[in-house]
């Protein structure tokens, strides 16, 4: 979980849409979500990079 920063992010994303007999089908979004956490003040951690403290304290 990450804490509220208040600081504002931007990121790109397209939207599609499937359109039959007249109406919407469906409605997808995409967008980087590694994008938008790492702006949100995430980081990626791989296993073998986190410290042993750091593994207990998720157990």
């Amino acid at each position: 979980m990450l804490e509220r920063t208040g600081h504002h992010v931007a990121i790109r994303g397209t939207s599609t849409c499937s359109v039959g007999n007249n109406k919407i089908i469906s409605h997808r979004m995409y967008f980087d979500q590694l994008e938008l956490y790492t702006q949100l003040g995430g980081r990626l951690v791989f296993d073998e990079q986190r410290s042993s403290r750091e593994r207990r304290a998720e157990d």
